[in-house]
């Protein structure tokens, strides 16, 4: 047996010409390698291997962990903020809602919008960290019945006033959801299936299964190969493309109703620096003209991202799952 039959996808079971790739660690510096393949059949991408620890990988300084700074909703910002957030999600919310939503939308919660009617919606995140860039926003705007799961929180966060996340797997959550999401979790996990087939028996009929993810189906893969900053070895086990989610949803009892690209310009300008051999922690400038070419770098390649999502080509995705 040759080395590409060894390696068996694990979406749709194809073990035939699937290519092997050598990913480093970039995000922490730590440059270990990990050995990655492409399924030729459904063209989703995934560590060969499961790491037997990753701690060493999640950090207790890991971004998704730390703490939430919360502002008071009473103050003009605040006020600012529950106006941008309802505005975004829900069609019509009134006339200066749009103005500003048009204006500063508020793109962490944005995603929602079409699949939420009120701010009655029972919101459930998977693998939501910490809450404070998905959950916190919601729950400030007025949504009341919004919680979060992650095993990997060090506490639970309970209570009045603050979204309720659990320290807990999706298999132990009780009730029916109207929107579950995945927002850039599902690709940490190692059992997409029975996670989606979780998902499905938590919601409603007619609810939505929403995930936000990295997907190779997108140009950054086909250019950058193993330095696009996505790949994110070896926190992402899944890099998953259209097919492979549209397989996944298949098997799960889902409609794949919609697919909708939303890369930004860190798909250049991340993996230019991975390319270099530089990692995410080092400054790719020290100098005011440095810091203005950066600046001048990002806007050029945030136009290059949205020409890209414009053609369904971007680095990153939203699957819009109906039960």
């Amino acid at each position: 047996m040759n080395q590409n039959q060894k390696l068996v996808c694990r979406i749709c079971g194809n073990n035939h010409n699937n290519k092997t790739f050598v990913a480093k660690e970039m995000m922490l510096g730590l440059k270990d390698e990990f050995t990655y393949f492409e399924c030729s059949k459904c063209r989703c991408l995934q560590i060969a291997e499961f790491p037997e620890d990753m701690s060493r990988y999640y950090p207790s300084g890991y971004y998704s962990f730390r703490k939430v700074k919360r502002g008071s909703v009473k103050s003009l910002t605040g006020f600012l903020h529950k106006l941008r957030v309802k505005s975004g999600i829900l069609p019509g919310y009134n006339f200066p809602g749009s103005i500003v939503d048009t204006l500063l939308p508020f793109r962490n919660t944005a995603f929602l919008k079409g699949r939420v009617k009120d701010t009655d919606a029972r919101i459930l995140d998977v693998g939501c960290g910490n809450g404070e860039k998905f959950l916190e926003p919601l729950y400030r705007a007025g949504f009341r019945n919004v919680a979060g799961c992650d095993p990997y929180l060090e506490e639970e966060m309970t209570g009045s006033g603050v979204p309720a996340v659990y320290k807990k797997e999706l298999s132990e959550m009780k009730g029916e959801w109207d929107v579950i999401t995945f927002n850039h979790s599902f690709e940490h996990l190692a059992n997409p299936l029975e996670t989606l087939q979780e998902a499905s028996n938590l919601l409603i009929q007619g609810g939505y299964c929403i995930i936000r993810i990295p997907t190779a189906s997108s140009f950054a893969w086909q250019h950058y190969s193993v330095n696009w900053f996505q790949l994110d070895a070896p926190r992402h086990f899944f890099l998953h493309s259209v097919q492979s989610i549209r397989y996944l949803a298949e098997k799960a009892n889902f409609e794949l109703q919609d697919v909708v690209f939303d890369s930004t310009h860190h798909q250049f300008t991340i993996s230019e620096r991975y390319k270099k051999g530089k990692t995410m922690k080092e400054r790719s400038y020290s100098t005011t003209f440095g810091r203005l070419a950066n600046v001048i770098k990002k806007f050029k390649f945030g136009l290059q991202a949205r020409k890209l999502n414009r053609e369904k080509r971007g680095d990153q995705a939203i699957f819009y799952l109906k039960k």
